[in-house]
């Protein structure tokens, strides 16, 4: 019972710091040199996204989410 609560109070700072880079996570990808194609690195500098390349972004949104929440669980 007490590592579930140590891991809800882990769980809940990693949240705080990783909802504070949310806004920059387009060129937080970038710097970390993805395997991307021309028209990924496009949409994350900001080109408008077709509708046909939304599951394409939400798959690097994904893969920076993982890497973030991973970093932060071993600060």
């Amino acid at each position: 019972m007490i590592m579930l609560a140590h891991q809800n109070i882990t769980y809940l700072t990693m949240n705080k710091e990783y909802i504070k880079d949310i806004p920059n996570w387009e060129k937080q990808y970038l710097a970390t040199d993805p395997q991307v194609t021309v028209r990924e690195k496009e949409l994350l500098k900001g080109d408008p996204i077709r509708s046909n390349e939304g599951m394409v972004y939400g798959r690097m949104y994904r893969k920076w989410k993982e890497e973030r929440i991973k970093q932060s669980l071993n600060e």
